[in-house]
């Protein structure tokens, strides 16, 4: 059984178990060894809403309409998580992360990789969108998705600078 599993607010404490933090309930959760499959597939719930859009919108319907129904997945599958998934799982109240160590396997020069991806992906996310003169719903999806990547580059640079001290 593969118990490897990282992520943002993935940890592990001093009895070597996963723990999940919910980042709006601050409570943490046991992930099992046989429950760390089925955690891992709700960890890509967001990635999966916006492949849904893209590739959707590229063979039929309209922006609009595959924006509705990525909505609808993704409600779905966050509904699924915290009244499923979540609640199958033993809950630690208001867990303190620093009792904790952060499940973070990523090398310094992977660190730097993704941060210019992610910075590079949010520039040409908003150069597409002004260049094709993209619809408006597209338009702001396509700042989201900047922003968010353009997020992601700045936590990699935040932790360049935290673990280089």
């Amino acid at each position: 059984m593969n118990t490897n599993v990282e992520g943002l607010f993935v940890y592990r404490d001093k009895k070597n178990r996963v723990i999940y933090k919910d980042i709006f309930s601050k409570d943490g959760y046991i992930i099992k060894p046989n429950k760390i499959s089925t955690f891992k597939k709700y960890q890509n719930r967001y990635l999966a809403a916006i492949a849904v859009v893209a590739l959707g919108y590229n063979f039929v319907f309209t922006i609009e309409v595959w924006t509705i129904i990525a909505g609808i997945i993704l409600i779905a599958l966050e509904y699924l998580f915290r009244n499923r998934f979540l609640t199958s799982c033993e809950k630690i109240e208001n867990f303190d992360t620093s009792k904790a160590k952060n499940i973070d396997k990523l090398s310094r020069g992977r660190i730097i990789i993704l941060a210019v991806l992610y910075l590079i992906l949010s520039v040409l996310l908003i150069a597409n969108a002004i260049i094709e003169k993209l619809p408006t719903l597209a338009m702001i999806l396509s700042f989201i998705a900047a922003a968010i990547a353009f997020a992601r580059f700045t936590w990699s640079v935040n932790k360049l600078v935290k673990d280089g001290k």
